[in-house]
């Protein structure tokens, strides 16, 4: 209905109607994931895409999930004709780190295989190499890997983000590791306060 009334109301637009009128993109997925385990039932994000396509809305969609890449989703993504970028979140190379802090995330493998078919498909493809996490996620050697294998899989650009520090996720990181990492500790060795 919003977009109904921001593309065919001819008196007052509201604020939401004139944003969406000029088409801005929308996001998907930024504060929870949209190809959680759930949607393979609830197909909510497949329709969600199913309307922005059938309004030729531009999109973004960020992700920690291969789903993305699958049928329906990759055709709805490739006939897109508003625009449609993807994002996929990926933290480190490292399998270890990455299982303890993305317990139910998909393996960094198969995101980068995913985004290397969506990327063969002509699908705007980015990575959010985030966050970086001192001493844990921000080894060069380890980074330079990462960045030749998502450029060797077809993607354009990257979005590189250092951890927004709280104690509350010090806590998180804390039990995620059973108490062998400290972030307060780790910054302070980093010379942050």
């Amino acid at each position: 209905k919003v977009f109904k009334n921001a593309f065919t109301k001819r008196k007052r637009l509201d604020k939401i109607d004139r944003l969406i009128k000029q088409r801005f993109p929308i996001r998907l997925g930024t504060n929870s994931d949209c190809f959680q385990p759930v949607e393979g039932h609830l197909r909510i994000t497949e329709k969600t895409l199913q309307m922005l396509n059938g309004w030729d809305y531009p999109y973004i969609i960020n992700t920690k999930s291969d789903m993305v890449a699958d049928e329906p989703y990759r055709t709805l993504l490739i006939n897109a004709h508003g625009g449609c970028v993807i994002q996929f979140t990926i933290i480190s190379l490292n399998k270890e780190l990455t299982q303890k802090l993305e317990t139910n995330a998909p393996s960094i493998s198969r995101r980068i295989e995913a985004a290397k078919k969506l990327a063969g498909d002509g699908i705007y493809t980015q990575v959010r190499v985030s966050p970086i996490i001192p001493e844990l996620t921000s080894d060069p050697e380890e980074m330079k890997k990462l960045f030749r294998d998502l450029k060797d899989a077809g993607v354009k650009d990257l979005i590189v983000e250092f951890l927004r520090y709280t104690s509350r996720i010090n806590m998180w990181v804390k039990e995620a590791f059973h108490g062998e990492i400290d972030l307060d500790e780790i910054y302070r060795r980093v010379g942050c306060n």
